[in-house]
């Protein structure tokens, strides 16, 4: 069976297609300001932190806890927007693409683990 579309109804489709598979990041650095937390909970964060801060002076405070010592850790960053390929939240040396569902905001770590920072506030 083939169905014609019209010009309009296909962009509808397109837009109605890239609104259901996400909201597009935002250049605002004041989006992304707040605190975000390591996902899942339970793995293992190895080099990156267990929770992340964003200041809006773009200093990030990167928090690690050990659980096999109880040690917690602090170091601060530089943190900034690169809008090379998509939008992504640089933190010291380490990019972490932006995903965006309704008010979620992640921050990519590895899409192969599911690793990421999910924005908690």
């Amino acid at each position: 069976m083939l169905v014609k579309l019209t010009l309009s109804t296909s962009f509808a489709l397109i837009m109605l297609f890239q609104t259901a598979c996400g909201s597009a990041a935002s250049a605002n650095i004041g989006e992304y300001v707040g605190e975000y937390v390591f996902k899942p909970s339970n793995a293992t964060p190895g080099k990156f932190a267990s929770f992340v801060i964003l200041k809006s002076d773009q200093t990030a405070v990167e928090i690690r806890f050990s659980p096999q010592t109880g040690e917690v850790t602090t170091t601060q960053e530089k943190w900034y927007l690169s809008h090379t390929t998509g939008e992504n939240v640089v933190i010291g040396r380490f990019s972490h693409p932006i995903e965006r569902s309704g008010s979620t905001v992640k921050l990519g770590i590895n899409d192969d683990l599911g690793q990421y920072y999910e924005k908690i506030r």
